[in-house]
């Protein structure tokens, strides 16, 4: 049918004229209103309410609770961004874990009688085991070779001036004014347009386009992309080959 052949046989074959036409399709079909549009003589398409915003801050009820509150906040924030530190994915895959973080810490706010703590303790455990075994593995790990070795030792700017050499002629200047705002250190956070999460310098990439995202991201869908065991692709926002 028009749909199979059209739109999810391309797509699913990397053909991205596949977006096209249901762009084309959705902009004949679908109508977007906002509450600025208008109708007859200036009237609101929608006429809503003014909306009123109260904040009321409720504080614990003991010098405990409080205490209690801070070291989950603590401990589930910590947590957090040693996930973030590893890759987004390693968030994603945590789903269970951080909805446990959050529960934990309603309930502190709520009551401190009614906090798990032994299976606060025990995941605690679980966690200091597992990093204990990532260590070990890592100390166990042979060294590189001269090569990667070369290449891991990169100092910051050499990575990037490696970056201009290797950007497109026509996204010289582009590459150029990120690399410099990178390191006059205007840019702390960029967001990613694939995952939409903030990155740091440690896990940006940059497309020989010039285009920035979260290695993560450009790496998954580089690997999608490439039918040989060489990574190449289409730039995630220009569609540029690379």
């Amino acid at each position: 049918d028009f749909w199979e052949q059209n739109i999810s046989k391309p797509y699913a074959e990397h053909n991205y004229n596949a977006l096209n036409v249901l762009r084309s399709l959705l902009s004949r079909t679908a109508i977007r209103h906002s509450k600025a549009q208008t109708v007859g003589e200036g009237d609101a398409l929608i006429a809503l309410p003014p909306r009123t915003v109260e904040t009321l801050l409720i504080e614990f009820g003991s010098e405990a609770e409080r205490k209690l509150y801070d070291y989950l906040e603590t401990k589930n924030t910590t947590r957090f961004k040693s996930l973030r530190t590893e890759s987004p994915s390693t968030v994603l895959g945590k789903f269970m874990e951080l909805q446990g973080m959050l529960y934990s810490a309603r309930l502190a706010c709520a009551h401190a009688s009614i906090v798990n703590l032994d299976s606060i303790h025990k995941v605690n455990e679980k966690l200091r085991a597992e990093k204990e075994k990532k260590e070990r593995d890592a100390r166990g790990k042979k060294g590189t070779t001269e090569q990667e070795k070369k290449k891991t030792n990169l100092t910051r700017v050499e990575v990037f001036q490696e970056a201009i050499l290797k950007a497109r002629p026509s996204a010289q200047g582009r590459m150029r004014e990120a690399v410099l705002q990178l390191q006059e250190g205007e840019i702390e956070y960029i967001e990613c347009p694939i995952c939409l999460e903030p990155t740091t310098e440690k896990d940006l990439a940059l497309t020989p386009c010039a285009h920035k995202f979260c290695a993560e991201c450009l790496l998954s869908c580089v690997q999608t992309s490439s039918d040989s065991r060489e990574a190449s692709g289409n730039c995630p926002e220009c569609r540029d080959r690379f």
